[in-house]
This record gives C-alpha cells, sequence and structure tokens, in this order.
C-alpha cells in the first residue's frame, strides 16, 4: 500500500516553503494540494511511485490574501487521512505602501504543526 510522508521546507522568508512529499510505501499514491485562492501551489495534483518523492511550491500572495485571517493547505491522497498546513496573511497595519523591505511589505506566518509521517 502506498504510504505518504511530508515535511515543510523553508524557500524565502515567510512567504514562500516547499512541501516535500514521499511514497515510502508500496503501490502508486495519487496527491492532491489544494488552498484558499490567496496561496499558490504549484503542482497541485501528482502521482507518486514506491520511493518516488516530490516537492511542492507553496506561495502566499499576500496582494490578494484577506486582512489577518487563517486558513489552511490540505494535502489529501488515497493512502492517508486529509494533512492540514495552517496559513495565516498578516494584519493590514504591518504593511505599508512604503515599507523598509519587500519581506515587510508581505510579512506571513506560515504555522505548521509539526512534520508527520502517517501511515496507511
Amino acid at each position: 500500500l502506498p504510504k505518504l510522508v511530508y515535511k515543510k521546507i523553508p524557500k524565502v522568508g515567510d512567504t514562500q516553503f516547499q512541501l516535500e512529499l514521499q511514497n515510502v510505501g508500496g503501490g502508486i499514491l495519487q496527491v492532491n494540494v489544494t488552498g484558499p485562492t490567496w496561496v499558490d501551489i504549484i503542482p497541485k495534483t501528482t502521482t507518486l511511485g514506491p520511493a518516488q518523492t516530490i516537492l511542492v511550491d507553496v506561495h502566499v500572495n499576500p496582494g490578494s490574501s484577506p486582512n489577518g485571517q487563517q486558513s489552511a493547505v490540505l494535502i489529501e491522497s488515497n493512502a492517508e487521512e486529509p494533512i492540514s498546513v495552517t496559513v495565516q496573511s498578516a494584519p493590514s497595519s504591518q504593511a505599508s505602501l512604503n515599507p523598509p523591505s519587500a519581506a515587510q511589505l508581505s510579512r506571513v506566518w506560515i504555522l505548521l504543526l509539526g512534520s508527520c509521517a502517517l501511515g496507511g
């Protein structure tokens, strides 16, 4: 049976990260990653054979994210219960039209409640 293992890999600041998805079991693993409209996910769907790994890019688009809203990126597969990665946009009081840096303009907290390896 397929078995999904994942971990979060920081990429750029607080607004971008990758999810490393790996099939550590036998069989074919079908994965679908979804989130709110203000989170770009590439690729959203993938198929992994035994021992295959893929990196999924997750980028919070602060220009279209609601003020301070919390939501989740879901990792769904044919082998596991859905896995939830919490994302939250920054309150508008932390952004300005003339920020000292682009990172401060698009400050977003990504919360991952631990890395997880779930067995099927």
